[in-house]
Parts: C-alpha cells; sequence; structure tokens
C-alpha cells in the first residue's frame, strides 16, 4: 500500500473510534430521555441510577431496554453512518472501487446453520473463560473483575425477565435486531473493511476487528466466547462480500439465546453461556467437539459457495 493511502486509512480509523466513543456517549444521553418517558414518577437525574437499581423504578424494564437500545443504535449505527458518508478520509476511495455484492439466499440459511451448531461449541470455550485464575498479585484486578461481571449478571437476569409477549417482542428488538444491524455495520461494515485496507492481510482484520467487538463489551469473562463469535461473524462477511450475512447470523445467535431464556425462564443463558451450571464436563466436551466438527463442515461449505467462480471480495464493497 502506497504510503498516502495509508496514512488516510490511519486517519479513518482515529475519525472512526471518535465517532464511536462520541455516539456513545450522545446515545446515552438521548437513552436516558428516551427511557424517562417510561418514569411517570421520576426526574431526569434519577435516570443516572437506572442501570444500577432499574427495579427500584415504575417500568424499569421498559426503561433500561430503551436506554441501551438508544445508546447502542446512535453509538455503533447513527454516528459510525454519518462518519461513513460525511467525513471518511477514505469515502471517495469507496466509492470509486464498489465491487458487486453477491446475494445467495442459501449463504443465509448456512449463517443461521452456522451459528447455532456452534453453540456448544461457544459455551465449552465460555466455560473455561470463565474457569480463568490470574496470578495472586493480580488478586485486586481479578475481584474488580468479578465483582463487575456479577453486576452486569444481575443485570442481565433483570432485563430478560420479560413480564408478557409484548416486553418479549422489545426485548427481541433491542436485544437481537438492534445489535445485529448496528453492531455489524460498525465493527465488520466499517472497521474490518478498514483494518484490511492497513494491514493488506483479511485475517489480521478479521481477528483485530473480533478483539476490539469483545473488548468494548467490557464482559472479561465471556472475552473469548464473544471474540470467536466476532471472528465468525468476521469470515462470513469476509467470503460472503455481504453484510447482511453477518448481520442475520449475529441476530440468530442473540435471538436464539433470548428464545431460550423465554421459553425456560433460566435468564442465565443469556448473560453468557458459560455461566450455565455444567453437570458433566465429559458431555459438555464431547458435545462442543462434536459442534467444533459440524461447524467446520458447514463453515467449509459456506466458504465454498460463497467463493465458487468469484474472487474473494475486496475491502472496499459496500453494503
Amino acid at each position: 500500500m502506497e504510503s498516502r493511502p495509508r496514512v488516510a486509512v490511519v486517519s479513518s480509523l482515529l475519525m472512526f473510534v471518535l465517532f464511536v466513543f462520541g455516539g456513545l456517549l450522545i446515545g446515552g444521553t438521548l437513552g436516558q430521555l428516551a427511557a424517562w418517558l417510561w418514569l411517570p414518577n421520576a426526574s431526569f437525574a434519577d435516570t443516572i441510577t437506572l442501570s444500577s437499581a432499574p427495579s427500584s423504578f415504575e417500568n424499569g424494564r421498559w426503561a433500561l431496554l430503551t436506554l441501551q437500545g438508544v445508546s447502542m443504535t446512535v453509538g455503533f449505527g447513527i454516528l459510525p453512518w454519518i462518519f461513513v458518508k460525511y467525513t471518511d478520509p477514505l469515502r471517495s476511495y469507496f466509492q470509486n472501487n464498489k465491487e458487486k455484492v453477491r446475494h445467495n439466499a442459501m449463504l443465509f440459511t448456512l449463517a443461521a446453520l452456522i451459528t447455532l451448531v456452534s453453540m456448544p461449541f461457544i459455551l465449552f470455550i465460555g466455560t473455561l473463560n470463565q474457569s480463568m485464575q490470574l496470578p495472586d498479585f493480580l488478586s485486586g484486578l481479578e475481584n474488580w473483575m468479578r465483582n463487575k461481571e456479577d453486576s452486569i449478571a444481575e443485570l442481565t437476569r433483570y432485563i430478560t425477565a420479560f413480564d408478557s409477549h409484548w416486553q418479549f417482542a422489545f426485548g427481541l428488538l433491542i436485544v437481537a435486531v438492534l445489535p445485529g444491524i448496528a453492531e455489524e455495520y460498525c465493527f465488520r461494515g466499517i472497521l474490518q473493511k478498514r483494518l484490511r485496507l492497513l494491514f493488506s492481510n483479511p485475517h489480521v482484520a478479521i481477528v483485530l476487528a473480533a478483539v476490539v467487538f469483545s473488548a468494548i463489551h467490557v464482559q472479561f469473562y465471556g472475552f473469548l466466547p464473544r471474540f470467536l463469535l466476532g471472528a465468525m461473524f468476521g469470515y462470513l462477511f469476509y467470503w460472503s462480500g455481504n453484510l447482511k450475512v453477518a448481520m442475520f447470523a449475529h441476530f440468530v445467535n442473540n435471538a436464539a439465546a433470548l428464545f431460550a431464556v423465554y421459553l425456560s425462564g433460566t435468564q442465565e443463558m443469556l448473560e453468557n453461556p458459560a455461566m450455565q451450571e455444567v453437570e458433566s464436563m465429559p458431555t459438555l466436551i464431547g458435545s462442543a467437539a462434536v459442534s467444533l466438527v459440524l461447524c467446520g463442515f458447514l463453515l467449509h461449505y459456506f466458504y465454498k459457495i460463497s467463493t465458487q467462480n468469484n474472487a474473494y471480495p475486496s475491502p472496499s464493497e459496500q453494503d
């Protein structure tokens, strides 16, 4: 890559980071305003404590879902879209180097199957992640991480204890639909493509984008399973050239967990697969092994269909 395009890529990435964090700040404020509409007996200042004590508010679950939905949509969707549309230094590059995006209904079916089949393996990796222990001299950090994880788990249990079908439908929108669209657009559609231009290596770009995707959720004991999911979504996008495929896979993953929670009444399944109690480690290992083999076969089949008679999609493809 020539020096001038590399400078433009670095500038694009730095601006992208500023827009995302700025979007999260703006989205958080707008989310508080939107959540306030659900809280008739509270002042706007009270919404600051909504995330730490939502059960103390009337309509707290509706308000918290609204807060999360608005914050995420603005931070990962709207502000990044404004960046790409109006201020990105690479705007003209992507406009002048568009390639036709391949559309194949089979890719969406395979993406859904891959996502569902991978779940036992993701569960196994999550269990290993949960058992991670830091050295004694980092015990303070480990305690802080555990406490942070426990608070997120408690919040997740509350937010997914739906009172009605309508609340579940709203939760499905906030937990599955919006993240599938906004997060994939942000981390695969924008970040991954620019990292690929920077490093001229799609695998490095996919891995780094997955690392950022997992880290930004700030759930340390769910980092590895979320990283693997991010990498899987990244390859689905890279091989197919169609961002909608990755969005659909992301939606299927979140929706499947949410449906399991709603039907079983066990909120732990949504917090992190690793938080589920596993009675038999051999059973978990066996199901993980079968899951890995089947997932590998489906990924290979997806790869063949995606790339048959086609070159790999370039990072300039817009979806």
